[in-house]
């Protein structure tokens, strides 16, 4: 593997979305104020497998050594984060290496070229992706009764409520590039969601009906909404809440109020 591609010293030219990622990851406003004023140089050096990085602000520098697929205990923005480093191809990736670790929020990827690079901080998509099963859920019979009961297709032309509580489906979630997708999967029902974070798409709902929905990612929520297009007082609200053993999703019904949780755990996805 070649390390000239990654070496050398950078100096910041500019940011996009800093203040807003700063404020999610909890903050205060007079550092996210400090933090994006501040300009800082970055110089990389690799010393056979050991790996500098170093940040100059004017606050302070910080010196992250390491070596790649190792864990490693590197100075985050809240503290102290235990993180691996990877190469992928152009790409120096950083992410946490376990997901009960307070900094596991996040995850950076710096893209290096001939002109220089970019570095991409994000919320780590590691604390979403996975397969989850169905282990209990609430209320689900009043929200069935808002929706009605469910068209699949053409041999099975109405489910009753009462099987649908008897499903234990599981739910996978991947996330390749910036296409999310959603698969749910149970013996009489599969339903597949492919969306993009802050973009409106049509998906199908348990009802095999049009649903037009709007997704955003807060911290360790998935918050579906319907679209900016959809006639307000219509539609459903999900919120998914994620966690290291698995995730909740309350499913609110806009037009009576109806509220179901369905409750979720993570399980190892089959080879």
């Amino acid at each position: 593997m070649t390390m000239e591609k990654f070496l050398g010293f950078y100096k910041h030219d500019r940011d996009e979305n800093l203040e807003e990622f700063f404020e999610k990851i909890g903050m205060n406003s007079m550092m996210r104020k400090m933090a994006v004023r501040s300009k800082p140089t970055m110089e990389v050096k690799v010393e056979g497998d050991e790996w500098t990085i170093t940040t100059a602000t004017i606050m302070k520098n910080v010196v992250s050594k390491f070596r790649l697929n190792e864990e490693v205990e590197v100075e985050a923005v809240k503290g102290k984060a235990k993180v691996v480093f990877t190469v992928e191809g152009n790409d120096l990736v950083q992410k946490p290496s376990s997901r009960s670790e307070e900094e596991s929020r996040a995850m950076s990827v710096r893209t290096f070229t001939a002109d220089g690079m970019v570095q991409r901080t994000r919320m780590n998509i590691d604390n979403f992706v996975g397969l989850y099963r169905l282990e209990s859920q609430e209320n689900f019979d009043a929200l069935l009764v808002e929706l009605g009961e469910a068209t699949i297709q053409p041999r099975i032309t109405k489910i009753s409520r009462k099987v649908l509580m008897m499903m234990k489906p599981t739910m996978e979630v991947k996330v390749e590039g910036d296409q999310w997708t959603i698969t749910h999967e149970a013996p009489i029902l599969n339903i597949v969601w492919k969306f993009q974070l802050g973009k409106e798409v049509t998906i199908r709902g348990v009802k095999g009906k049009a649903l037009v929905v709007f997704t955003t990612e807060d911290t360790n929520k998935l918050v579906m909404n319907p679209g900016p297009s959809v006639k307000p007082g219509s539609g459903c609200h999900f919120v998914r809440t994620f966690t290291p053993n698995g995730h909740t999703v309350k499913i609110e019904h806009i037009a009576s109020g109806v509220v179901s949780t369905k409750y979720y755990k993570r399980c190892e996805m089959e080879q």
